[in-house]
């Protein structure tokens, strides 16, 4: 139950999330155009590797450290808090570098350095996070991640109403946002975490060193999900690169859910790792059942839509983006598996054979990168499809490599899901038969039919066990008895 009402208080927030995106991405790539659009692309692509090769992993020790020993989690925090802070002096000058290296026009190297600041304050309050995630108190991080998006989109369109079209202007509002939502986290952290600890060396010292597979880990798999961009931003145009970082903005949108989930179970993932192995499993399979019925309708309806959603959003000087998106849109469900069984070799003590893994995917995905963009250009394709194409193949590929890594337990889980799998996919198939001739009506057309198909489908076909229903209907009739409680307690007290 505690695992649902943690997901559940990420995923309420979820919806809000997505509309704000929604906002942003309406108005704010339509006013900047393709070629300012690149710039703030290629700059965040930059930011997160920089950031990523940067980290100590400690944010995962993190929060393996105080899952398991809550009583600690003041020094744990103050500690990670000191070690990200000097991180942030590093990040700023590698990102300066390297920005002066690939030869990017001044108003490129402004944007990376505002994006960069934006990235050091997020490196900071990931300790916060962490901590928050750790401590099951995922509705403050739902909270803040709502205002980062609400202060985001909110002044990012107004800056472009107001006639600011350049992605410097825009990258100004992502600083603030970011400000914002770590104040918030911190904030509501002084009465979880009130003994305000010094940090400690010995831990530190931990952090730096039980951290290393982690960093690699994290540093090689945001190589093969960011390096994509990147080079195409040194292969291509800019209104290329744009064009293309379109549609990995609408994809992001969508890792959310997977990222939630995990975060939702990790706790208990890594508790039960140590105390009931058999718990842990049936955690994992319950969780990996969910994304999949999830994960298959969104893929098939996101391509079925790609064009009808990039034409409403973008408009004209976009047309390319829904190629992409028709083939990114694939990459979800290999995406929201991988995402899950990561994060259980994670909790099981298994980050080294995890860490390799993405190392070797991240040099095929460079590889692969290097071969295709030059290759499409020859063919007259616009590079964007063939940078596309190279995250297919790597995330399909990690998504196998990740079951062949998984533990014999954890593969019969697996193995249990088929079944639910199938008809998750039975329904997503009628789904797509109905949705095929509405598919270049106004977006919303489509996505209602899609909808409706495959909530109808899949009562039918029973795509969600009624183990699952019943929790799930345990958890809503909890939630409204508590609500109605609250309310009836603030008429008393206001009476």
């Amino acid at each position: 139950m505690k695992i649902l009402r943690n997901a559940a208080a990420q995923l309420v927030g979820l919806p809000v999330s997505w509309a704000l995106s929604f906002i942003f991405l309406a108005v704010v790539p339509r006013a900047l155009g393709p070629g300012e659009l690149g710039r703030w692309s290629v700059a965040w692509a930059v930011c997160l590797v920089a950031r990523s090769v940067l980290d100590t992993g400690t944010t995962t020790v993190l929060w393996k450290d105080i899952s398991r020993r809550p009583e600690r989690a003041s020094v744990y925090l103050s500690s990670a808090i000191a070690l990200r802070i000097l991180l942030t002096v590093p990040l700023l000058l590698g990102v300066a570098g390297f920005a002066r290296l690939a030869g990017y026009a001044p108003q490129t190297r402004l944007v990376l350095l505002l994006i960069a600041l934006a990235t050091a304050v997020n490196t900071v309050a990931a300790a916060a996070t962490f901590t928050l995630q750790a401590l099951e108190r995922m509705h403050i991080n739902a909270i803040a991640g709502v205002l980062n998006n609400a202060v985001l989109s909110g002044l990012a369109v107004l800056v472009v109403l107001a006639g600011y079209r350049q992605a410097a202007d825009v990258a100004w509002v992502a600083v603030v946002a970011a400000v914002v939502a770590a104040a918030y986290q911190f904030w509501k952290l002084r009465d979880l975490a009130p003994h305000r600890a010094r940090p400690e060396w010995q831990v530190i010292r931990h952090y730096l060193v039980a951290g290393v597979p982690y960093a690699v880990g994290a540093a090689t798999l945001s190589l093969y999900v960011w390096i994509d961009g990147i080079l195409l931003s040194m292969m291509a145009t800019s209104a290329e690169v744009g064009q293309y970082g379109a549609a990995t903005q609408l994809i992001a949108t969508m890792g959310f859910l997977p990222s939630a989930v995990s975060a939702a179970v990790f706790p208990t993932l890594a508790r039960n790792f140590l105390d009931d192995r058999q718990r842990m499993v049936a955690v994992a399979e319950r969780s990996l059942r969910i994304l999949i019925m999830l994960s298959l309708p969104m893929a098939a309806g996101l391509a079925l839509t790609a064009r009808s959603l990039v034409g409403a959003l973008y408009g004209n000087g976009y047309g390319p983006t829904a190629v992409v998106l028709e083939i990114l849109a694939v990459t979800l469900v290999p995406v929201y598996i991988a995402t899950l069984l990561g994060t259980v070799m994670v909790t099981n003590d298994r980050q080294n054979a995890w860490t390799w893994m993405t190392a070797g995917l991240a040099v095929a995905n460079i590889g692969l990168n290097l071969i295709l963009i030059p290759t499409f250009h020859r063919m007259g394709q616009h590079g964007g499809y063939a940078a596309a194409t190279a995250v297919l193949i790597t995330d399909l590929a990690t998504a196998v490599g990740v079951l062949v890594l998984a533990s014999p337990a954890i593969r019969g889980a697996v193995a249990r899901c088929g079944a639910d799998g199938l008809r998750s996919l039975l329904a997503t198939l009628g789904m797509a038969a109905l949705v095929w001739p509405v598919r270049d009506q106004m977006f919303l057309i489509p996505v209602a039919v899609g909808a409706a198909a495959y909530v109808c489908l899949g009562g039918v076909l029973r795509v969600v066990p009624p183990a699952e229903l019943e929790v799930l209907k345990q958890v809503l009739s909890r939630t409204a008895a508590r609500m109605t409680w609250r309310r009836r307690l603030a008429r008393v007290e206001s009476g």
